[in-house]
């Protein structure tokens, strides 16, 4: 089932719109997905990547999380996107493979959308969101 895209500002439509070719690019190569985040501060759009090679003590999605709350604490006006992949159970089907955008808008509003991934040979398709929540 397809959902009409939710009203977002501009730099959050930019940045799922980047995330998404990202998404595609990276899957095409490789099944193993590796979350990422980016920043919209006041325009600018930043990506944010978890460094694998400095000692964590917590996981890659808090490691993101931490990241963005660090670059955007001190600003009034930031939106920022996490994207990482899930499985999940829909009514069509018991698995779903899923890339998941976890969208934090200034405002304070919180909001997922949830994009089916489909694997065949050779070829990756991203489809149309099936799920959209305010969190």
């Amino acid at each position: 089932m397809h959902i009409p895209k939710p009203e977002l500002p501009a730099d959050v439509t930019q940045m799922i719109d980047a995330s998404l070719a990202l998404c595609s690019s990276l899957l095409s190569y490789n099944e193993t997905f590796y979350p990422f985040a980016a920043i919209g501060i006041d325009g600018d759009i930043q990506s944010v990547f978890f460094d694998e090679h400095k000692e964590h003590e917590c996981g890659v999605i808090e490691q993101l999380e931490d990241t963005i709350l660090h670059h955007t604490v001190n600003v009034s006006k930031s939106n920022s996107l996490i994207v990482y992949s899930a499985y999940v159970d829909t009514p069509q089907t018991e698995n779903q493979d899923v890339l998941v955008f976890e969208v934090s808008l200034y405002t304070g509003i919180m909001q997922q959308i949830l994009y089916p991934v489909t694997f065949t040979p050779n070829k990756v398709e991203i489809g149309a969101p099936f799920m959209h929540q305010t969190l």
